[in-house]
């Protein structure tokens, strides 16, 4: 993998070079950049997956460059760091490609946490590449879509607290793609499985497992899933309604089935209070930001895996009511799903 660093400051860029071991982390290369226009430069001739940059910048700064990013469609991640404790720039970094928003001086844990949700993220898009070859296959397709529907419903079962709901799941899953011969696939929802419970780790400040989620069987993500029901079920009625922390979660799960009741139970608050105060600091709606979030991955998903199908785009992007995808796609869109993937059809990523 290959880092970018951009900031005006030398020492800025020298501190986050050596912050941190990169090699440790998968990044053979490390490439700096003074602002937008010099990291631009770097994005087009080289494969970055991972940029880490300060937003206020002589020349260019982060604003622009996150906008360039996100309207290039670059495929690297984006972790932003300021000096400045303000939500302008904040809900910029966020409502574009933005890991996180990390207030200088950089703190290493935090650091860290924001590295392993970006490489979380990398190996997810990398896998897109491997479930195309799988979906060559008609009787594969019905079964990811299956796996989707499950998924949607495990998640429910864990944030909203109901075993019995958690139990069932995890059972429909084992009997459909772990008692018979799944062998392919069940090596992709293992993996995707465990990306998802290393998010409630890192929502629950739980230490994550040490094992390769590709080395588990199933017996150990069941018992990671039943240790995460557990801290959530013990969890103390105690967080503080932070809109950040609101925005980094719906980032983080927008794919899975979240609605504002839900976050609104997270944090034992009304919808309506959540919603006043989230409007309020991010000039949208918590659904219309979930709803962003949503069709901006099954824009990617459209335009880089032209072979996933288009149902199948909308179980990843959280919609498992295709015909309801279809609406709010042209809606925000203009375009259908296919018409968009056609027009697309052509461009190389």
């Amino acid at each position: 993998m290959n880092l970018l660093i951009v900031d005006d400051e030398l020492w800025s860029r020298q501190l986050i070079r050596h912050i941190l071991k990169w090699n440790q982390y998968g990044f053979k290369n490390i490439y700096e950049a003074e602002d937008g226009h010099e990291a631009l430069d770097i994005l087009e001739q080289h494969d970055i997956d991972l940029t880490i940059t300060d937003m206020k910048m002589s020349g260019m700064d982060g604003v622009e460059l996150l906008e360039n990013i996100r309207k290039k469609d670059y495929h690297t991640e984006v972790i932003v760091m300021s000096g400045y404790d303000e939500f302008r720039y904040i809900h910029v970094a966020l409502k574009t490609k933005a890991i996180d928003y990390l207030l200088k001086p950089i703190v290493k844990e935090e650091l860290i946490k924001a590295v392993n949700v970006g490489i979380d993220r990398i190996n997810e898009s990398r896998s897109y590449i491997k479930i195309e070859h799988m979906l060559q296959r008609d009787d594969i397709k019905k079964e990811l879509n299956k796996y989707y529907e499950y998924k949607s419903k495990l998640f429910k079962s864990i944030s909203s607290v109901d075993e019995a709901l958690l139990i069932k799941q995890i059972d429909l899953i084992d009997e459909a793609f772990f008692l018979v011969d799944q062998k392919q696939l069940g090596e992709y929802i293992k993996i995707d499985l465990g990306r998802l419970i290393t998010k409630f780790e890192q929502d629950y400040d739980m230490k994550p497992s040490d094992i390769e989620w590709m080395h588990q069987d199933y017996e150990v993500i069941k018992d990671r899933l039943f240790k995460i029901f557990k801290r959530i079920k013990d969890t103390k009625i105690d967080k503080k309604l932070d809109i950040l922390e609101i925005q980094k979660y719906i980032d983080t799960h927008f794919a899975d089935a979240i609605s504002l009741s839900d976050i609104a139970d997270m944090y034992y608050v009304s919808k309506e209070h959540l919603s006043r105060l989230f409007k309020k600091e991010v000039h949208m709606t918590v659904q219309n930001y979930i709803t962003e979030k949503r069709i901006e991955n099954a824009k990617r998903l459209l335009r880089r895996h032209q072979i996933i199908s288009i149902s199948t785009i909308s179980m990843m992007s959280g919609y498992l009511d295709i015909q309801y995808f279809y609406r709010v796609f042209k809606r925000l869109t203009n375009m259908t799903p296919q018409a968009y993937k056609e027009d697309n059809i052509n461009i190389v990523q």
